[in-house]
């Protein structure tokens, strides 16, 4: 896939919050630093609030996520630019989650 195939789903949600009060949370993947994470991104009236990387991926049974995935603990950079919006992800690697 793409990047755009994964962008596609979050700014389609992006979009529809328009008018919703909550904060709206949802999982995509986003690729970043050449890499692929599985992320929970928070989003409030059109704007991503953050961004988090799954750190603890699982490998047994039928999950395979450590094939495709990165783990959050790998990630280098604190900013990222999601639909042209840079937010600090908020998982540094080094603290519990």
């Amino acid at each position: 896939m793409t990047a755009s195939a994964f962008a596609r789903p979050i700014r389609n949600v992006v979009e529809s919050s328009r008018d919703l009060t909550p904060v709206v949370v949802v999982g995509g993947c986003l690729r970043f630093q050449g890499k692929l994470f599985n992320c929970a991104l928070a989003i409030h009236r059109r704007r991503i609030l953050g961004v988090t990387p799954k750190a603890y991926l699982p490998n047994y049974r039928q999950f395979y996520e450590k094939r495709q995935l990165t783990s959050g603990r790998d990630a280098i950079a604190r900013d990222v630019d999601v639909l042209g919006q840079r937010r600090r992800r908020t998982w540094r690697g080094t603290a519990t989650p």
